[in-house]
């Protein structure tokens, strides 16, 4: 981790490997590599979370998920987010 720092003051952090840290509940960080498919499904919940992407899913913009080409998991999820009513 390393900490963000402007004009002499910490304003956030950054994590090196943030797959890496990916753990069930509070659990230390297995110290084995991440496995790719790990990797890649982070990617893709980060890009749905952050701009210009943000706006389309906190509209439930239709077919956002092939749009943006995530992997199944992601898409199911954020069909399932759209559906319990999360954009109303």
């Amino acid at each position: 981790m390393a900490l963000l720092v402007q004009h002499g003051t910490v304003v956030g952090w950054s994590l090196t490997d943030p797959a890496r840290y990916l753990t069930t509940g509070f659990a230390a960080p297995d110290p084995a590599p991440p496995a790719p498919a790990t990797r890649l499904l982070l990617t893709e919940c980060l890009d749905i979370i952050t701009t210009p992407l943000f706006e389309g899913v906190g509209s439930c913009r239709p077919g956002l998920a092939a749009e943006v080409g995530v992997d199944v998991r992601v898409s199911s999820w954020l069909r399932g987010w759209c559906a319990g009513g999360a954009a109303h």
